[in-house]
């Protein structure tokens, strides 16, 4: 059977499933979800210890009700089986249940004969998303390893995000800014190898995305540019099914095009340096280049042409279909360089960007720009760009061969489904010494663990929406507090670094705070780190600024108040940019899982995500591949074997794998070595070419 995957989405992602049970003894509490970006505001019942059910929050100014299954699947999460209760050590080959003193003694005992003998460098961690979401855990992880002194530090940052993180820096001079759509006044919103309806963005947190899209594609149109029919691209005005890979050549002459006609001259005189460069730099991609590059008609991208001139100002956003290319950093800088030379950013049905409920960086005075200084790679990847303090991931199993890296730490995270090299990875991770594993669940990089660390859930613990607050759709503030007590023997991921630091004798903790265990030291311990400017007691139920600061930015961040248009290293790169093969992998994401947490978990009645190999019917059939046939993909890399998905979205030349999965696990398809991006020394998982072939029974 051929199928569409997508084809009912926009109409079943906003329904909530609330049964509405209301038993006398029942409690409901008001928090928001940690799970992704969106942060949407949830309404949690529990009975005693026991969380019953997740449904939206009607009353929350941003999310007004919507809820995922994700969120949904938060009382499963939490009640599930292979919940992490007590701290666990290896010995002899098989891990065994101990009790904190001697875990963290132990510990203490370990890495210190490790630091005598190879000294800091030889320490090192990979933070995972889930540690993002938890303010306390974040700030505990960045203080000990700033306490340790090791350059050792990567985050998955480097697998997926970089080219969002350097255009920033090397356009504006601070990484930390992204476009956020105005909601209100979007006439044009353009998106780009991002599905926000199944994944609410790729670093932005597109909350109530059906709602959001639909009141944009009212006001105005709502383009998608993706080699599949998405569920987003479903209920957009005008769709795209551009070749996988060429984002960057539809890009750079909508610039050109706009450069001639369409460009906003006062804004850009005022506000840009490097026009020429730019006009320049983008010359060469005419209509002809481009339709041959991206597959499109010539009269799809004058039509796309056309709708940005009309509307004369857009947001334009992209995701990991882009941001995981061999051409992300130029795909990334044209999508800035579109909306700037229409005069987009900071002005009325354009772009602004969120300063933080928490941070309020629109209030900081003086600015120390960053100018994309690079420094070598680790000692074994020296080729390698470290920027901002933080080595790609890349080099981390170079280093663990190497010897360099003999203690690894990683709190909330999973290796083993976003590394690439997957058996190479597990090895290197059994050559440790100490391998610290801080998670909620069991799963593959725990039964890897030297020491493993049972953490809090979201549930159990405080937090802030402070360290992802510049992604979400308005300035936005809330408290959530502990819904449920932690049993057992679990802890917060900051109390762990905290009496590993008190047992090394390293200080971490902020004046003020006694580190204690007990009830209400998360929100002493978030009211310190927000500079005790918050009214925690205030932020019970969602706290929203109705007119949100719009040109901090323009007269506060950037020097002088100018972009700069025509970064030297990103001209080089689209100078030397080059056509996709002619088949090739794309990544993304899948509406119940988030990277590879909750793959086998759901709200009750509701079903789970499954990973399978994407094909256009037209190209199976020439492969003799059926629905249901087993497949093997292979690329330079490596090589998988997965169950055939015939789907009726999905375009020529594209092979869409999920990812987050060890079964089929696409990492496997990709390489630290054969195709790393230069600048950012992220791997490439998108635009890699692959063949696909019927795998004997």
């Amino acid at each position: 059977m051929r199928s569409c995957v997508e084809s009912d989405r926009w109409g079943l992602l906003g329904v909530d499933t609330d049964t509405g049970d209301e038993a006398r003894e029942e409690i409901e509490h008001v928090s928001f979800c940690r799970i992704c970006n969106a942060a949407c505001g949830v309404r949690i019942t529990t009975r005693g210890e026991r969380v019953l059910q997740v449904r939206g929050d009607r009353d929350h100014p941003l999310s007004r009700g919507y809820t995922c299954p994700k969120g949904r699947a938060l009382p499963a999460f939490h009640h599930d089986p292979r919940r992490l209760d007590h701290p666990l050590l290896r010995r002899r080959g098989s891990l065994v249940r101990v009790g904190w003193p001697y875990a963290i003694g132990d510990l203490a005992t370990r890495l210190g004969e490790i630091l005598v003998d190879a000294g800091p460098s030889s320490v090192a961690y990979y933070m995972g998303t889930a540690v993002a979401f938890d303010t306390c855990g974040y700030w505990a992880t960045q203080a000990f390893f700033e306490a340790l002194d090791t350059p050792q530090k990567y985050t998955c940052a480097t697998l997926d995000t970089p080219a969002k993180l350097l255009v920033s820096e090397l356009m504006s001079g601070f990484a930390g800014l992204h476009p956020i759509p105005d909601i209100a006044g979007c006439r044009m919103l353009l998106l780009i190898g991002t599905n926000p309806v199944v994944s609410h963005g790729h670093l932005s947190g597109f909350t109530n995305p059906v709602a959001n899209l639909r009141k944009m594609a009212r006001q105005g149109d709502v383009w998608v540019v993706d080699p599949r029919r998405t569920a987003t691209a479903l209920g957009a005005t005008r769709h795209l099914a551009i070749r996988p890979g060429s984002d960057a050549f539809l890009l750079a002459f909508l610039v050109r095009e706009l450069l001639t006609e369409g460009a906003d001259r006062d804004y850009l005189a005022a506000h840009a340096d490097g026009l020429d460069s730019l006009r320049s730099a983008v010359a060469p991609f005419d209509l002809d280049r481009t339709v041959g590059a991206t597959g499109l008609s010539a009269e799809e991208i004058l039509d796309l042409l056309a709708a940005i001139r009309r509307h004369r100002r857009l947001v334009a956003l992209s995701g990991t279909g882009t941001t995981m290319s061999a051409a992300a950093n130029v795909s990334e800088w044209l999508l800035w360089a579109l909306q700037i030379v229409t005069g987009s950013f900071e002005r009325p049905g354009g772009a602004w960007f969120n300063p933080g409920f928490v941070n309020r960086l629109d209030r900081v005075e003086q600015w120390q720009h960053e100018e994309g200084h690079v420094e070598p790679g680790p000692a074994s990847r020296p080729e390698l760009p470290r920027r901002r303090g933080e080595y790609p991931c890349a080099g981390l199993i170079d280093e663990i061969e190497a010897g360099n890296v003999r203690a690894l730490f990683v709190p909330g995270g999973n290796p083993i489904a976003a590394f690439p090299e997957t058996d190479r990875t597990i090895e290197a991770f059994r050559r440790l010494e100490v391998l610290v594993v801080g998670d909620v669940l069991e799963n593959e990089i725990v039964d890897l663990a030297t020491h493993v660390w049972p953490c809090t859930g979201q549930l159990e613990r405080a937090d802030l929406s402070g360290v992802m607050e510049f992604y979400r759709l308005a300035v936005i503030g809330q408290l959530a507090r502990p819904i449920v007590p932690p049993v057992a023997e679990r802890r917060p991921i900051w109390w762990c670094f905290d009496q590993l630091a008190e047992r090394m004798g390293l200080q971490i903790r902020p004046p003020g705070f006694r580190g204690e265990l007990e009830a209400g030291s998360d929100e002493s311990l978030l009211s310190i780190l927000s500079g005790g400017r918050l009214d925690l007691s205030s932020l019970s139920t969602a706290k929203m600024l109705d007119d949100p600061p719009v040109g901090w930015v323009e007269g506060n961040l950037l020097r002088g108040g100018r972009w700069r248009l025509a970064p030297e290293a990103l001209v080089e790169q689209l100078r030397t940019l080059q056509p996709a093969p002619e088949r090739v992998l794309i990544p993304g994401r899948q509406l119940r899982t988030m990277n590879s947490a909750l793959r086998d978990v759901s709200a009750e009645g509701e079903r789970q995500d499954v990973a399978l190999i994407h094909l256009a019917p037209e190209e199976a059939e020439r492969m003799g591949v059926s629905e249901g046939d087993r497949v093997r993909v292979r690329s330079a890399a490596g090589e998988l074997v997965g169950k055939a998905r015939l789907d009726e979205c999905m375009g020529t030349g594209a092979v869409w794998i999920p990812h987050g999965w060890l079964d089929p696990n696409v990492c496997r398809l990709t390489s630290t070595k054969q195709e790393v991006d230069p600048l950012t020394g992220m791997v490439l998982q998108s635009g890699v070419a692959v063949e696909v072939e019927l795998e004997p029974w």
